[in-house]
């Protein structure tokens, strides 16, 4: 299983999901587009503060998932 491969799977489906553009995902969590755009690329992973702050869109239904990928 790769990270990276995973991570930008999920970030992109959650956010599409919910109905978040990137701009928007990224007014969340105080990054900039670009970064969003990154990280579901597979171009860069989330800091863990990041990560951690990650799961306050998504953690209803998804905290599973983004714990176990937190602690992978």
């Amino acid at each position: 299983m790769n990270i990276i491969v995973d991570f930008k799977n999920i970030i992109l489906a959650l956010r599409n999901e919910r109905g978040f553009s990137q701009e928007q995902l990224a007014k969340v969590l105080h990054v900039s587009k670009s970064t969003v755009a990154m990280w579901e690329t597979g171009q860069r992973l989330p800091s863990v503060e990041k990560y951690e702050e990650m799961q306050i869109p998504f953690y209803y239904e998804y905290a599973g998932a983004w714990t176990s990928l937190l602690y992978y």
